[in-house]
C-alpha cells in the first residue's frame, strides 16, 4: 500500500482525472474565446489541451464524522488551439494559458470523493494564501478518537488489532 505524505498528495494522485475533467468544462465554457481589445475582434479557438495541474493546498470547509467537504486549491498550463491552421487568420494557432483554480469536492474516504456542485472549477486572480483563516474544526473527544482510528484503519493496517487496546506503539507510529 503506498503511504501518502499529505492529503494534498492523496488527492493529487487519485483525483486527478476528475479535476482535469472539471477543468476542461470550465475551459469549454469561459476560456476557449479570446478578445483583442485593440482591435474589438474576437476568435473562439476549437479545442484545448491540458499540460499540468498541480494541487497546491487543501481546504476544508465542513468536517463532520463520515462527511467532508473541501476546496482543492490548484495551478493548471493549458494551450487553446485551433485544429486545423489558417494561413489567412490574424489570431495565433494557438495560445499559452495558465492561471489558479479552486474546486470543491466532498466525500469520505469510504465512499470516495466527488465533486459538490454544477459550477466545479472557479478561476481566481492569484494564488490562494496557504492557510486558511476561515474555518478551525471544533469536535470532542471522542469523534477525534473515532477519526484517528479510521485514520489509522485506513493508512496503517497492520495496528488494526491494536486499535482497540490503549497500547499503541507509538515510538513506532512516529518513526513511519
Amino acid at each position: 500500500m503506498y503511504k501518502y505524505n499529505s492529503f494534498k498528495e492523496y488527492i493529487q494522485l487519485n483525483y486527478i482525472e476528475t479535476i482535469q475533467d472539471a477543468l476542461g468544462q470550465y475551459i469549454k465554457q469561459n476560456d476557449l474565446t479570446i478578445f483583442d481589445e485593440d482591435t474589438g475582434n474576437s476568435h473562439t479557438y476549437e479545442d484545448f489541451n491540458i499540460s499540468t495541474i498541480r494541487v497546491t493546498t487543501v481546504h476544508y470547509t465542513k468536517n463532520k464524522k463520515d462527511n467532508v467537504e473541501f476546496e482543492i486549491h490548484f495551478k493548471a498550463e493549458y494551450i487553446v488551439c485551433d485544429n486545423v491552421l489558417d494561413g489567412d487568420s490574424d489570431w495565433p494557432p494557438f495560445i499559452e494559458k495558465s492561471g489558479y483554480f479552486i474546486f470543491d469536492m466532498k466525500g469520505s474516504f469510504k465512499k470516495g470523493f466527488v465533486p459538490k456542485g454544477k459550477d466545479d472549477v472557479k478561476k481566481v486572480d492569484e494564488e490562494p494564501e496557504k492557510i486558511s483563516n476561515s474555518l478551525v474544526p471544533i469536535i470532542s473527544r471522542d469523534e477525534m478518537d473515532n477519526y484517528a482510528t479510521k485514520f489509522l484503519r485506513n493508512f496503517v493496517p497492520r495496528l488494526s488489532k491494536n486499535l482497540r487496546s490503549s497500547m499503541l506503539p507509538i515510538c513506532l507510529l512516529a518513526k513511519e
